[in-house]
This record gives structure tokens, C-alpha cells and sequence, in this order.
């Protein structure tokens, strides 16, 4: 489905930016090396994919139909 990917980026432009800030936050200090030691910023990742996840599929199945 090519829309999938525009309707994905949209709901983490908008409906996550939240999520999406605080996994950019989390990364900038992961790669600035001030993150404690193992810190991956990988929760953070997940909350941003749950809420896009949550967001765009509503959107893809109305296309589907």
C-alpha cells in the first residue's frame, strides 16, 4: 500500500509528537555521550511505534475497504 508510509509519518508528525520528542531528546543525549552507561533509548522507540501503530491502522484499514 503506498499510502501507508505518509499516513505513518503523518501520525508520528502529529497525533505523536510527544512520543517523538522524547525518543529525538533521548537519542541526541545518547549520541552527545551524556546517556547513563547502556542507555539505547529503546523504550522510548516503542512508545513512538505503539502510538503511530495505534494511530495509522484505523487510517490503512479505511483504505482497505
Amino acid at each position: 500500500m503506498k499510502q501507508a508510509p505518509a499516513i505513518r509519518e503523518d501520525c508520528e508528525a502529529n497525533e505523536c509528537q510527544d512520543a517523538a520528542k522524547h525518543f529525538k531528546h533521548c537519542a541526541d543525549k545518547i549520541e552527545a555521550g551524556k546517556g547513563w552507561e547502556g542507555e539505547d533509548c529503546v523504550e522510548e522507540l516503542f512508545h513512538v511505534m505503539h502510538c503511530v501503530d495505534a494511530c495509522a491502522a484505523p487510517k490503512l484499514f479505511k483504505k482497505l475497504a
